[in-house]
């Protein structure tokens, strides 16, 4: 696995997977792009103290593709972002998103999950995507990548 990283203008690192895992199955094909991750416990300049603010930061970057000539429905069930030595779900989208993919439409989307605990223990951390296309139910999985810790 190579990663390509990029830095972004607040210092969030940015790993694009250059193989990307994918879900490919005859109607859709489902790929994770990017995932950053970033904790940030100091305070940021300016910001009054708050104890219940977010620390940990998750940015996921998926893409959908039909080759079909008919609408597809994707349903996303849940996102987890679990720490890769001890599988703890540090941050969670569990609110179902249901897609209506157009014929031969692709679509890119970005989720942003956050949590009030940051990623103790872990430095390095995966996305899961609990999905349902044509009432089949699929788990899709990043690579894992590292937590930049601001």
């Amino acid at each position: 696995m190579q990663f390509l990283s990029s830095q972004i203008h607040d210092n969030t690192q940015v790993l694009n997977l250059l193989f990307q895992p994918s879900l490919a199955s005859t109607s859709v094909q489902m790929k994770i792009i990017s995932l950053s991750v970033r904790e940030e416990r100091r305070l940021p300049s300016g910001a009054t103290p708050d104890p219940n603010r977010d620390i940990g930061f998750a940015s996921l970057l998926i893409r959908l593709e039909n080759p079909q000539e008919k609408t597809q429905i994707i349903v996303l069930d849940k996102i987890e972002i679990k720490g890769v030595l001890n599988p703890v779900v540090y941050c969670i989208n569990n609110e179902p998103k249901t897609i209506d993919l157009k014929p031969l439409e692709n679509s890119d989307m970005v989720f942003h999950l956050t949590n009030k605990t940051g990623y103790i223990g872990q430095d390095r951390v995966k996305a899961f995507i609990y999905y349902r296309i044509n009432n089949q139910k699929g788990i899709l999985e990043s690579q894992s990548v590292a937590v930049d810790r601001l």
